[in-house]
């Protein structure tokens, strides 16, 4: 999964050149684990220094603020206007 995400990691360095990325979801449980080889594979792909990476805080948290906010655009959210 670490292999995955760093690719994916790569593309958002290459493409947005941040300084930081946050890392939310699941996936922040087992950060010690991922984390290795998550900026191995996206260092690979990247010719500059890498972002530094970090996680999010709790993804079960994460993943609720997410949900509140998808409700709260539909009730509060802009009209489209064609």
């Amino acid at each position: 999964m670490g292999d995955y995400l760093g690719r994916g990691i790569a593309m958002l360095a290459t493409g947005l050149a941040p300084q930081l990325i946050l890392v939310v979801g699941e996936v922040t449980r087992a950060w010690s684990t991922v984390a290795p080889a998550l900026e191995k594979s996206a260092a690979a792909r990247v010719s500059y220094p890498l972002p530094r990476l970090m996680p999010a805080g709790n993804g079960a948290e994460a993943r609720l603020r997410g949900t509140v906010a998808l409700v709260l655009r539909k009730q509060f959210g802009t009209a489209v206007v064609a």
